[in-house]
């Protein structure tokens, strides 16, 4: 199992949004990415660390956010 950093934080935007952003280190280049969860005011710190762990989750098992993402849009669910 490899070991990752992983924090959520605020993160201000285009037009001064806060958001819930999600940092992590890619499983397979190692380069660090980020990905919004969603906008601040809209979901509660709970829902947030709730994705948060959902993305663990994925990362654990070698997945990379940004691509199950994508891949969840393209299939359209």
């Amino acid at each position: 199992m490899f070991c990752t950093t992983v924090t959520t934080s605020l993160y201000p935007k285009i037009f001064w949004e806060k958001v819930w952003l999600f940092t992590y280190k890619r499983p397979f280049t190692k380069k660090r990415s980020k990905i919004t969860i969603d906008q601040y005011s809209s979901i509660s710190l709970a829902q947030a660390r709730g994705k948060r762990e959902e993305f663990n989750t994925l990362l654990y098992q070698n997945i990379d956010t940004v691509e199950y993402r994508e891949e969840l849009v393209r299939k359209g669910v």
